[in-house]
């Protein structure tokens, strides 16, 4: 459904969140101000990208980057971040089973990790969402909160801070000047329901914005029902001295139960069962999150060419986990984020320095306990520990005009990272866990940015990256191991090259990359009790790997109310003369994936097709499991009932395939590892409906 052109009003919605706010800032009073719903400049707040300025960031990218618009989110079910990051160039996005819990890569990131995240930077208003060790969750994140997606994917993400291979992911949320009230509900297949509420507005120098969010689902698997609760806001003041502020609070609770993974048999005779150790009777495998998180952002203007960003965050999270064993965490994330942005000419040249450093201190108390069968009840303690991750990341880039069409990039990052484990509970016969490792990466970047015409450029650049593990990838051993997994940190150099245009009837994005990478962190399953069948998921360092393809996003309107869009991604990632594995491929993700819509417009109302074809992937190192090959169809429909009520209704997989959505990974096939695979839903139809007060 199109977003409805309305005057944001204060509801009384809005006048309480005001009026809660206002009690903490000193603001002047004025009078309330109704807003005309076109944002300029002029009313944007600078702690905030609008729309306009994320395009323009893009425009200054000498690589791939892009912008997901609210627009796009809702004309389809709202449920997934893999619903919102759908068509978005260059990102692989899978639901796990319908849920918030994905597989998300960028360029391979991460490529072996099926849950969480590692190898991208999300963030929430620029603030950081992963954990201090790098790894990272999305239920904290309503995408119908957000006022766009950006994504910088690779190197591209260095202006940011961003340090890894795949980039970042950013979702700005909306304020009091970019949204008003609005009310959505959504309901269809397997027992989903989505509502939503939300308003913003504005008050003299005082803005605010707050929404709340519910999800739940029955699961198309057994044992997959899940529930969220959202709570999203901020605050916005500006000061008489030219300073902004805006604060942030988001407040989550995820409950889901995991159905696990089948073999492919399984999954060819029925996609809908759990996996039998997976269901209440036996471990009833979950995951349930609360979320808590803080934030401040300052921006001042110094000068006309000088401006100034600060950002404090903390963060805590509790996580309940029972799964081969009962797991319980209690997380804190604290960080700083100063930028500098200075545009004043060089030599005459247009130029633009962007100077940054980021410290993170993250704080992780765990426990672990016997699982005892389908009871929610703890047994013994089997594991105590305490980690401390902590990171000091310094960056610069400049772009310096060396004429008017041809800029030239350079850039470079260095971080400081350090990992400890105090391992408090060593029972007799095993391993002492503790460690205390720093890691330490120096990350140069060089790239031009040509103008070829007025909406189109091309662009290149080399860069390099550097990722140190996570807690995950170097707390796990091995039977036998005598000391910790000492995993080093995963380094690589991108080359890239492209372009993007946006024209009237043509538009395109386009990323051709090839990226020689060191010590890849590959997390692989390996059997560690064959009488049982029991895996351990282990991290490595793979020696050479290469990781390349082509990102590929596509629009063309050959007729004023006909648009056809086109997403594709082809992934060529493999050893690179592996002692064991040679140039075989790295399973996780499918060499080729291709979305596509085709949409007519007719008045307020609209059609749409949408196809979705993924190659096959393998599973094993050894190529000899893989997912096979898909295509999905579906149809959309929506627009305006009446001139502040929008409609959508979506039908997903009207074939019915049986398919993996995604799978785990494993070093070599046996039978007692083969159950990998993770259906994708099956048909399924989505209706919606949404107020705009």
């Amino acid at each position: 459904m199109k977003p409805i052109k309305t005057h944001p009003r204060l509801s009384p919605f809005s006048l309480t969140l005001l009026s809660l706010f206002s009690c903490a800032a000193q603001a002047e009073q004025a009078p309330v101000h109704q807003l005309d719903p076109v944002t300029v400049t002029a009313t944007t707040p600078s702690t905030q990208n609008s729309l306009q300025d994320a395009r323009e960031e893009v425009a200054r990218t000498a690589g791939g980057a892009g912008v997901v618009e609210a627009a796009d989110l809702r004309d389809q079910r709202a449920g997934t971040l893999a619903d919102a990051l759908s068509q978005a160039t260059g990102v692989f996005a899978q639901s796990r089973f319908g849920s918030q819990e994905m597989r998300l890569s960028i360029r391979g990131s991460g490529l072996a990790r099926t849950f969480h995240t590692r190898g991208i930077t999300v963030l929430q208003d620029g603030v950081p969402l992963n954990l201090a060790d790098g790894s990272g969750d999305f239920q904290s994140i309503d995408t119908l909160a957000a006022d766009h997606i950006e994504v910088f994917r690779g190197a591209n993400a260095l202006q940011f801070g961003g340090s890894n291979l795949g980039g970042s992911v950013n979702f700005v949320t909306a304020t009091g000047y970019t949204a008003g009230t609005e009310a959505r509900l959504e309901g269809g297949s397997y027992g989903y329901r989505r509502a939503y509420l939300q308003s913003g507005a504005v008050a003299g120098n005082l803005d605010g914005f707050a929404s709340l969010g519910y999800y739940g689902s029955d699961g198309f698997r057994e044992h997959s029902e899940q529930r969220e609760f959202r709570f999203t806001s901020n605050l916005g003041v500006r000061l008489d001295s030219g300073i902004e502020n805006r604060s942030f609070l988001t407040v989550t609770r995820s409950d889901s139960e995991l159905p696990g993974n089948l073999t492919k048999a399984q999954l060819e005779a029925d996609p809908r069962q759990a996996n039998n150790s997976n269901r209440d009777s036996q471990l009833d495998q979950r995951r349930d999150t609360k979320v808590v998180r803080l934030a401040n952002k300052s921006v001042a203007r110094t000068s006309d060419t000088t401006l100034t960003e600060l950002a404090v965050y903390a963060a805590r999270k509790d996580l309940d986990h029972p799964i081969f064993q009962q797991l319980l965490q209690e997380n804190y994330d604290y960080g700083v984020s100063l930028r500098l942005i200075e545009t004043a000419p060089l030599f005459g040249h247009a130029n633009r320095l962007v100077v940054g450093v980021n410290p993170q201190y993250g704080y992780t108390r765990g426990d672990s306990y016997v699982n005892l069968a389908g009871t929610r009840t703890r047994g013994a303690l089997t594991d105590r520990y305490r980690q401390e991750a902590a990171n000091l990341i310094a960056y610069a880039e400049n772009q310096f005009g060396l004429s008017r069409d041809l800029t030239l990039v350079t850039g470079a990052q260095a971080v400081s990272a350090r990992r400890s484990n105090d391992d408090q509970f060593i029972a007799a016969g095993t391993l002492d866990g503790s460690y205390d490792r720093t890691y330490r990466g120096f990350s140069p970047k060089v790239g031009a940015l040509y103008q070829l015409a007025p909406k189109t450029q091309v662009y290149g650049n080399v860069a390099g990256s550097f990722e140190p593990p996570s807690f995950s990838e170097t707390t796990v051993t091995l039977p036998g191991d005598s000391t910790p997994n000492e995993n080093e940190a995963q380094r690589a150099v991108t080359y890239e090259l492209g372009s993007r245009s946006q024209g009237q009837v043509w538009g395109w994005d386009l990323s051709i990359y090839h990226a020689r990478v060191r010590n890849e962190l590959l997390i692989v399953a390996v059997e560690t009790a064959p009488s049982s069948g029991v895996t351990t998921g282990v991290t490595t360092n793979a020696d050479h790997t290469i990781h390349q393809g082509v990102e590929a996003g596509l629009r063309v309107r050959p007729l004023p109310w006909l648009t056809l869009r086109l997403n594709g991604l082809y992934n060529d990632f493999r050893y690179d003369g592996d002692a064991q594995y040679g140039d075989r491929r790295l399973p996780g993700v499918p060499q080729f994936q291709i979305k596509s819509e085709l949409r007519g417009d007719f008045g307020k109302q609209f059609v749409a097709l949408t196809t979705e074809s993924s190659g096959d992937s393998p599973v094993d190192m050894q190529g000899a499991l893989k997912a096979d090959s898909y295509t999905l169809f579906g149809l959309k429909a929506g627009g305006e009932l009446l001139p502040q009520l929008g409609w959508f209704l979506e039908a997903r997989n009207l074939a019915d395939e049986k398919y993996a959505a995604t799978t785990g990974v494993i070093d070599s096939l046996r039978a007692s590892n083969a159950a990998q695979f993770l259906p994708g839903e099956g048909r399924s139809l989505y209706a919606g409906l949404e107020w705009r007060l």
